[in-house]
């Protein structure tokens, strides 16, 4: 049996400010995956954060932070490909964590990363967890380019609730689809902050901006 099941978790206890919580959420939404283990009468579900090697180890220690905030163990694999590093696993094992993940977002058993989404308009949602969203989303699925910062996702829900926090703080952006042509891939759909990207990358960095 996987060791990280061995592990008894942690009772989940939320002592997360509103932009914590929506970090975690947004990081999930990005990179992240659920998984329910059965044996014999025992029942574990595991919630998954996937990161860089390369670039995310100190944002995979800052999130293992976060969620131990909530009473929960973490592990954290390091993968490697053709001998060199290449993905961090984060994983929290925690059924509570699950229920809770499941009150803010959506998506379709059959296909989690195309369907995954915000429940409600963003209308209901604080401030506070919309910009720990985005913050989660970016440390996760964000690119910075030459002359932009962006965000690139498979799901057109995700991406639209992304840009209209962007619309809603008049940061301006724009949204394109790079469409598969060859059959095999899904469409990716993303989002480029034009202007005010300082006001965005202060949030990412600090946490605490108002925009």
């Amino acid at each position: 049996m996987d060791e990280s099941f061995k592990r008894k978790p942690g009772k989940f206890i939320c002592k997360l400010n509103d932009f914590q919580i929506g970090e975690i959420i947004g990081a999930f939404a990005g990179d992240g995956s659920f998984y329910h283990n059965t044996h014999g009468r025992s029942s574990m579900y595991m919630i998954r954060y996937f990161l860089s090697y390369q670039d995310d180890k100190d944002y995979a220690d800052y999130l293992a932070n976060i969620i131990g905030k909530t009473n929960l163990n973490t592990n954290m694999f390091f993968r490697k490909y053709k001998g060199k590093g290449s993905t961090i696993e984060l994983r929290a094992c925690s059924k509570d964590l699950y229920n809770f993940i499941k009150t803010y977002i959506i998506w379709e058993k059959s296909d989690k990363t195309c369907s995954i989404r915000l429940i409600k308009d963003i209308s209901g949602y604080s401030n506070d967890f919309l910009r720990g969203f985005v913050r989660g989303l970016m440390d996760t699925d964000g690119f910075v380019e030459t002359y932009n910062i962006s965000l690139g996702v498979i799901s057109e829900g995700l991406i639209n609730n992304f840009k209209t926090i962007l619309d809603k703080h008049k940061i301006e952006s724009k949204l394109s689809i790079r469409k598969n042509r060859e059959g095999n891939r899904r469409n990716l759909y993303i989002c480029r902050v034009l202007r005010k990207k300082d006001a965005l990358l202060k949030i990412l960095k600090t946490g605490a901006a108002q925009i």
